[in-house]
């Protein structure tokens, strides 16, 4: 068995456990200029079981300017591409020239580009030459080929090689910036997404104001026009129905006694023997509960009910509750209730439209006392729910 020790080759590089093969001396073969200039520097590694094609093979590469390694045995070859990096293989077809082309061709490239093939036959077939072409070969020369096309053959190898490696070279490139804007585009989506969620939340409250301004709009136009208590409270619940829907209805007014009166009521799910009491009953009750209260409170269930009203709460049982004081300068002019089946709640847009009326129709109420009262001092203005402003 031969010796397995360190070789030395034209590189200065030493790769273990391979057998020691002593340098060939060059052939005395005239080699062109150009030819010299073409492969010089060129990496070659030769696999051949052939002593004599192995050493003349090397020779005339060595005295081109190559750089040569050479081994006798393919299993060495993932041993030597894993410790060097060549240019060229030159593959002897004694070796199973196809398969291994193929090995060396298929390696993955996402680290580095594999090395061109040339194959290597005692007598070159169009057969071999095809099959060299479909396990990704870069050429098929003689054993004993001439200096000139040894040369030509290794040079165009090599450049190939070079291709490969200058876009492999581009490929990690566009890898780096494929994943750097990657990584960008995740960032800009991750933006305009909370853009879009801040533009949707402004759309929103924008179209909120625009509904507010609205509604003030156009209800603050059909109360400007009612200067008598009677049609103000007619006008305010017929807004209040159109924007709520179906609901029963009350507005208690206030008198100089400090009681309330029934100002005007639509009854729309009582009946008609329960609803006189049921609605004298709330007279009593719901006003002076809150008549403070500035911003429209909305009772749904019955556990709300009662802890709204106490004892009085069975008065409403299963029925959802709005309650809202209509004000002008700090004093209670009017408390609205409305209320109606638990099924049928009241919205978050309904409760806006009644923050918008009890606004206004606090501020109109207010307007229409001091008409009804101009001509009498301050101190002698009736409330609205004395028999005077009636």
């Amino acid at each position: 068995m031969p010796s397995r020790r360190a070789i030395h080759g034209p590189y200065g590089a030493a790769h273990a456990g391979v057998e020691a093969r002593p340098m060939p001396r060059p052939v005395p073969e005239v080699i062109s200029g150009a030819g010299r200039h073409a492969i010089e520097g060129v990496r070659v590694l030769v696999v051949s079981p052939v002593r004599s094609t192995r050493d003349r093979l090397v020779a005339l590469l060595a005295a081109s300017g190559a750089r040569c390694l050479h081994t006798d045995d393919a299993e060495e070859l993932p041993e030597f591409l894993a410790a060097h990096r060549f240019d060229v293989v030159m593959l002897s077809d004694q070796i199973a020239g196809a398969s291994a082309a193929a090995l060396l061709t298929d390696r993955p490239r996402e680290t580095s580009a594999p090395p061109s093939v040339v194959i290597v036959s005692e007598h070159p077939t169009m057969e071999q030459a095809l099959a060299a072409m479909r396990a990704g070969a870069a050429d098929l020369i003689a054993s004993r080929p001439s200096a000139d096309d040894l040369l030509a053959c290794i040079a165009g190898a090599a450049e190939k090689s070079r291709a490969r490696r200058a876009e492999a070279r581009r490929v990690r490139r566009l890898r780096r910036l494929c994943r750097r804007l990657n990584s960008a585009r995740r960032e800009v989506v991750g933006q305009i997404e909370s853009l879009c969620d801040d533009m949707a939340g402004a759309y929103e409250r924008m179209s909120d104001q625009m509904t507010r301004v609205a509604i003030s709009s156009e209800f603050n136009s059909l109360v400007r026009q009612d200067l008598d208590v009677e049609g103000l409270l007619r006008t305010v619940l017929e807004y209040a129905l159109a924007r709520l829907g179906p609901t029963n209805a009350a507005i208690f007014l206030p008198s100089s006694s400090g009681e309330h009166t029934l100002g005007a009521y639509v009854n729309y799910d009582v009946p008609k023997d329960a609803a006189e009491v049921l609605l004298d009953h709330l007279t009593t009750v719901v006003p002076h509960r809150f008549e403070d209260v500035e911003a429209p409170t909305h009772f749904a269930g019955d556990a709300a009910m009662e802890r709204a009203l106490g004892e009085d709460a069975h008065w409403l049982e299963g029925r959802g509750l709005v309650v809202m004081g209509c004000r002008k300068d700090g004093e209670t002019l009017a408390v609205a209730a409305f209320f109606r089946d638990a099924a049928v709640p009241f919205t978050r847009a309904h409760l806006e439209s009644c923050e918008i009326i009890a606004d206004l129709f606090g501020q109109q109420l207010g307007r229409v006392i001091h008409v009804h009262h101009r001509h009498l001092p301050m101190d002698e203005w009736g409330l609205p729910g004395d028999p005077t402003s009636r």
